[in-house]
């Protein structure tokens, strides 16, 4: 039989109020009320261990029973607290200094020159590692180094976890400082944390010894290239992708092969394989399927890139290309990160959103491949001037001069955008949506395009490997 909930207990400067009422078979679930002063958290807590204390057989709490066991609460606290800093959680990783990633795995020059055969194991790992190792100017930590640098993404919650325990109860203290700031951002945080737990299961150096087994990496940029100047079109890199965090489930009958063999066969140049799970229902399973069925396109693997493991185990599956986000990714982690692709023979495309971030992009030697995407990662609006207005003046003359092929990315869905950002000076395009959600997806292409682009034969001979 149901008790009534009671209204409420007072502990420190919080309410606690029951919100429901319990039966014998119901778990405790507390509310929890902070004073004004305690603005702007906003604080939430659930039962972490409801045997510890019967909240169901009473209908309230004493508070003289809480106070007497809030010795106990505290000392389970301090070793839940213990715990979790044993973790070593990204966030509670203090940031190298200049230098010392270089210090503990030999001089920069040598990594530039050591090969992928005669790597140490113990270098490796430190490589696979690089994106813990933070650029310090004048003293500053690397937060305020990408701060400097217009890095909008915070790569982990400043102040920690959001999640707390005292005594039986779990605490999610929510503030500035834990909370995403937008979609990316949480993607990233997730990213992180995911990244730490696929490394203690795949150590990299069993990645390194399924290298020795992947397919020969394909010439990403040649291939764009002789699309561009045999079709005297953009580039087409057609994207696998079955949902996406803003428009939910984008294709419910998806076949990544299928797709992919339908993109190729209708003149795609190269393929974008999303592989993240969490938010687009991708994986690197279907990259690996992919180059498995035979697919001639190069691929790339369409991840969120925060630590340089995830670029080995994306060789390790037969990529061919890479995505590194300038919004997410400080010079110093982007400038670690091409070296690395370049040691394994991979392209890297370089994403930006605005003329700050495509400046620092434009800043690091040897950048070859630059996305632009038209989508503003505060709003998510959609806007294809945003390919035009990067590229007008110094900065699309620079490109020019350098042969950097640019990729004008998102919001392209008729003949009409291809045009207009191509007048703008880009000779590539990735297109997603408007070609998955199609019955045939492949057979949009020529839609999206005007006219059939269906010339795989002619780009063959320009798909070699490196």
């Amino acid at each position: 039989m149901a008790t009534p909930a009671a209204a409420g207990f007072y502990f420190a400067p919080f309410q606690f109020r029951q919100v429901k009422s319990l039966s014998s078979s119901d778990k405790p679930s507390i509310s929890l009320h902070a004073p004004l002063g305690i603005s702007p958290l906003s604080l939430f807590v659930i039962s972490k261990n409801p045997s510890r204390r019967d909240v169901s057989s009473r209908c309230s709490v004493d508070p003289n029973t809480l106070l007497e066991e809030e010795e106990e609460a505290e000392a389970e606290a301090a070793e839940k607290r213990r715990e979790l800093n044993s973790t070593n959680l990204p966030w509670d990783t203090p940031a190298p200094r200049v230098g010392e990633l270089f210090d503990q795995c030999g001089a920069e020059k040598d990594v530039e020159e050591t090969t992928l055969a005669s790597t140490s194991v113990t270098a490796k790992e430190e490589i696979s590692n690089s994106l813990k190792f933070r650029e310090c100017q004048n003293g500053k930590l690397a937060e305020d180094v990408a701060a400097v640098q217009g890095v909008k993404i915070r790569r982990r919650p400043p102040t920690g976890p959001s999640k707390h325990y005292v005594g039986p109860f779990e605490f999610r203290l929510e503030n500035e400082g834990n909370t995403p700031r937008n979609i990316l951002e949480k993607i990233i945080w997730d990213k992180e944390l995911e990244v730490t737990k696929l490394k203690e299961r795949r150590p990299l150096i069993t990645i390194m010894k399924a290298l020795e087994n992947a397919p020969p990496v394909r010439d990403f940029i040649g291939t764009l290239k002789a699309s561009y100047e045999h079709t005297g079109m953009p580039a087409l890199i057609a994207e696998v992708k079955k949902a996406s965090p803003s428009r939910g489930v984008l294709r419910e009958n998806f076949d990544p092969v299928e797709v992919a063999n339908s993109y190729e066969k209708n003149g795609a140049a190269c393929i974008s394989v999303l592989t993240d799970e969490k938010y687009f229902q991708g994986s690197f399973e279907n990259l690996e399927a992919i180059r498995r069925a035979g697919v001639k396109c190069p691929l790339l693997c369409k991840e969120f890139i925060v630590d340089a493991w995830q670029i080995y185990y994306a060789r390790s599956k037969g990529a061919d290309a890479i995505l590194l986000i300038a919004a997410v990714l400080a010079d110093l982690d982007i400038k670690y990160l091409t070296k690395i692709c370049r040691l394994l023979g991979l392209a890297a495309l370089i994403e930006v959103h605005n003329e700050s971030e495509l400046d620092r992009v434009l800043g690091i030697e040897g950048v070859q491949l630059i996305g632009i995407n038209n989508r503003n990662l505060e709003t998510f609006e959609v806007d294809i001037s945003n390919t035009k207005s990067l590229l007008d003046g110094e900065r699309g003359e620079l490109i020019r001069q350098r042969d950097i092929i640019v990729v004008s990315e998102s919001g392209l869905f008729t003949p009409e955008d291809i045009s207009y950002v191509q007048d703008a000076g880009i000779k590539a395009v990735l297109v997603g949506e408007s070609l998955i959600k199609q019955d045939d997806p492949g057979g949009a292409i020529s839609g999206l395009f005007g006219k059939s682009m269906s010339v795989r034969e002619g780009n063959n001979s320009h798909v070699a490997s490196s």
